[in-house]
Order: structure tokens, then sequence, then C-alpha cells
């Protein structure tokens, strides 16, 4: 269950765009990009309430750290 705020939360980070802008478009990269946008709708058409707050953040954290720059 999330409140209103972690949904917001959960809504601003489920993005990829700032990560891979610049790098070479790959499968990979489109794969984990649809991904990470049925996760963004998954998000937008849930209340609240019927959100799993932290399985959403480690979702969302596992395919982000494949692409955050060290550094």
């Amino acid at each position: 269950m999330a409140t209103f705020m972690e949904k917001d939360v959960l809504l601003e980070n489920a993005t990829l765009g700032y990560l891979i802008t610049g790098l070479n478009r790959t499968d990979k990269i489109d794969k984990d990009e649809q991904e990470m946008n049925e996760l963004y709708w998954d998000i937008m058409m849930k209340e609240p309430r019927e959100i799993d707050y932290d399985k959403m953040c480690q979702k969302i954290k596992f395919i982000k750290e494949k692409y955050e720059r060290n550094g």
C-alpha cells in the first residue's frame, strides 16, 4: 500500500530517459525502456492503496542501476 506522496515519487522515478540519452540504442535498452514504461503506466492507473511501494521501488531500481553512471 502506498500513499499519494509515494505514488508521486514512484512516477517521478519511473523513467530512463535521462540515463540513456547519448547511448547507442540496443535491444537491451529498448526492452528496459519498454519495461519502465509499463511500470509507469501500472503505477499511473492504480490507486495508491493498490500499489506495493517497496516492491515497485525494487523493480524501478533494478532497471535504473544498469544505466547509472558512477562519478
